[in-house]
């Protein structure tokens, strides 16, 4: 435990040296190190800075087949829960699909099963990208 305190201790040292700094605490006081626990939360402090934030959209994958199915749904004049009513895939997935996310292709075929209700829809007719 020592030599790890110490290694790591001189590594700050030369660190702050080659930085400029002179390695003197200011008015006289000592230079406190991190405990592990401290360590340990500045590490997930930093990571978490580095993350996408939370408000920020992801950028849709699919968007030609969020494009066409927003089209669809409206040429038919259904809601995102309306294909679950023809044995398509349910809301929350229908919401996937139009934010441009990634689906199965079971579920691409539940989606053109559903579709075909009133006109007919083939899974080659959905946009693969």
């Amino acid at each position: 435990m020592r030599k790890v305190l110490l290694l790591s201790l001189a590594a700050a040292a030369f660190a702050a040296a080659s930085a400029g700094f002179s390695g003197l605490a200011p008015r006289g006081r000592t230079l406190r190190t991190r405990g592990r626990g401290q360590a340990a939360r500045a590490a997930r402090r930093s990571r978490r800075a580095r993350q996408t934030p939370a408000h920020a959209a992801p950028i849709p994958q699919f968007p030609h087949r969020a494009s066409w199915l927003g089209e669809r749904l409206l040429e038919r004049g259904w809601s995102n829960s309306d294909p679950s009513n023809h044995r398509g895939p349910d809301r929350k997935t229908i919401e996937r699909i139009l934010r441009g996310g990634a689906v199965r292709n079971d579920v691409l075929e539940k989606l053109a099963h559903a579709l075909s209700a009133k006109h007919n829809v083939s899974v080659l007719d959905i946009p693969q990208d």
